[in-house]
């Protein structure tokens, strides 16, 4: 199954900053007028996540980008 989640920009920096730095270098930080997107491939079972992928896009189309790239994970993961 996978789970995408549009974040606000301050929101999604500070996620990226917790995570370990060997994923952050892959993660670009959000510009301003931006939100963060996170796609997450999860199991069945008890929703920890196995893959995520992250991305940013300007707020306007947010929805739309992640789809795409809910898409593309669920492609990586075939």
């Amino acid at each position: 199954m996978v789970r995408g989640y549009v974040l606000e920009r301050s929101e999604f920096n500070e996620m990226r900053m917790r995570l370990p730095r060997s994923v952050r270098r892959g993660v670009r930080p959000a510009p301003e007028g931006h939100v963060g997107l996170i796609a997450q491939a999860v199991t069945d079972d008890d929703g920890l996540p196995i893959s995520a992928l992250y991305d940013t896009a300007p707020a306007s189309l947010g929805r739309q980008r992640l789809r795409e790239l809910e898409r593309r994970l669920t492609e990586l993961l075939l």
